[in-house]
């Protein structure tokens, strides 16, 4: 996938918040306010330029979200276990670590497993050992990025828009601006049309997405099974793995 196209799913959750955002927020807007916005071509174009470079940390902000929830050390994924099962059943890594290597979980505190496991899915995958062809990198590439727009735009685009929204209404309300409560409302029933519009719509796809990536993971660690030990049993037998579990 392009690069271009690649920033345009990154991009995308944020533009998506700005929609929702003026959506809801242009009942709350004064009409003189709404007349001097849309007085002129100039004036327009400057309106939309600014909402678009808002947009621009919107969407990143978005996107972080979505990866500390999906890539931290709470999240486990199916080549986590995976390669945790080698680990567990493999004869020459029992070697080093006695007849029972579970001792060699037992010892993680369940985040550093996680985290250790990751990293082990990272190195494994992305290994030279491994001898994929380039479409399989850019496929998991593409599959990743494309869940995590999803996500942010099904959830997290509706969120901050409705933040942005509040912090609208109480500078309104300094200002003076006529906020009465059937303007409110039909804000808040507008923005509850659209959230849930745009949930069905967007969120369904992105558990599809989050199926492939686990299956595309196990796929590649287990159809490389061998040059997958290569790699694992130096890291799991390194005497640093060993003085963070203490394991001796």
């Amino acid at each position: 996938m392009v690069s271009e196209y690649r920033f345009l799913r990154f991009e995308i959750a944020g533009l998506v918040t700005t929609v929702f955002y003026v959506l809801m927020t242009w009942p709350l807007v004064p009409t003189a306010l709404k007349r001097t916005a849309l007085a002129g071509f100039e004036s327009s174009l400057a309106v939309v330029a600014v909402l678009f470079l808002i947009s621009l940390p919107l969407g990143y902000w978005e996107h972080q979200l979505v990866v500390s929830s999906y890539r931290s050390d709470k999240k486990t994924r199916k080549v986590h276990q995976i390669l945790r099962d080698i680990i567990l059943q493999d004869p020459e890594i029992k070697k080093g670590f006695g007849s029972d290597t579970a001792t060699f979980f037992a010892r993680f505190d369940k985040r550093d497993e996680n985290s250790f496991l990751t990293m082990l899915s990272e190195l494994c995958i992305y290994s030279e050992e491994l001898k994929l062809r380039p479409d399989v990198y850019e496929r998991l590439s593409d599959r990743w990025s494309h869940f995590y727009a999803r996500k942010a735009v099904a959830v997290y685009a509706p969120i901050f828009a409705v933040v942005l929204w509040v912090a609208t209404a109480a500078w309104g309300y300094h200002a003076q601006w006529p906020i009465e409560f059937g303007r409110v409302l039909v804000s808040l029933v507008l923005w509850a049309v659209l959230a849930t519009i745009n949930f069905i719509l967007i969120n369904p796809y992105s558990a599809k997405i989050w199926s492939e990536i686990n299956i595309l993971e196990a796929e590649i660690v287990l159809a490389k099974r061998d040059k997958v030990l290569q790699v694992v049993s130096p890291l799991v037998k390194s005497n640093y793995v060993q003085y963070l579990t203490g394991v001796k």
